[in-house]
């Protein structure tokens, strides 16, 4: 009985791993679009929006945040070699 719902709690927690981990990646690819059109829309436009600088910055900071928890729940952290 414990057995079965200690699987069953480790299926959650991967299914969510999974869920956060796909809209981590999401999020990255809105900032990466987000700070594209901000560049050309500075440099051939001439304009710049504050605006779309400071959800680009909120949305960067939250994929950053919950990246993170992404690396602590699989206990591994952030490498450089």
């Amino acid at each position: 009985m414990i057995r079965s719902i200690i699987a069953v709690y480790g299926r959650f927690v991967d299914a969510i791993d999974r869920f956060v981990n796909a809209a981590t990646a999401l999020l990255l690819g809105v900032v990466v679009l987000l700070t594209a059109a901000e560049i050309v829309g500075r440099n051939v436009f001439k304009y710049s929006s504050p605006e779309m600088v400071d959800i680009t910055l909120a949305v960067a900071i939250v994929v950053y945040l919950v990246g993170y928890f992404v690396l602590l729940n699989r206990d591994q952290d952030v490498t450089m070699d």
